[in-house]
Parts: C-alpha cells; sequence; structure tokens
C-alpha cells in the first residue's frame, strides 16, 4: 500500500478551497449590507433569503 498525498486529490482539493474563497470575497463587494454593524444583517443576508433557505440555515445549526 502506498503511503503519502494523493496528488490529483489534493489539487482538487485546493482548486475548490480557492474558488470558494475567491467567491466569497467577490460575494462580499458585490453586496454591502446597509447596516454592517448588526448580526442579523450579517447571518440571515438583510433578511432576505426567504423562510425555505433561513429554515434549512437553522436545521444544519442544530
Amino acid at each position: 500500500m502506498k503511503h503519502g498525498v494523493n496528488g490529483v486529490a489534493l489539487g482538487v482539493f485546493v482548486f475548490f478551497f480557492l474558488l470558494v474563497t475567491v467567491l466569497g470575497f467577490l460575494a462580499a463587494r458585490w453586496r454591502r449590507a446597509a447596516d454592517a454593524h448588526s448580526l442579523d444583517e450579517w447571518g440571515l443576508g438583510g433578511r432576505s433569503f426567504g423562510t425555505w433557505i433561513t429554515w434549512f440555515l437553522l436545521g444544519g445549526d442544530l
């Protein structure tokens, strides 16, 4: 059995990690909240997610 890091798996992981990081920074610049100091504005996207998405997000928290 070969030990060590699988190069393909590492490459895929690094690619998707960088992709999600860049998309997160772009999303933060794309739509800014009117009041960034409020936790509900940050946590719920200004309450614009809707009932279903908020329900799934809260369900994942439990």
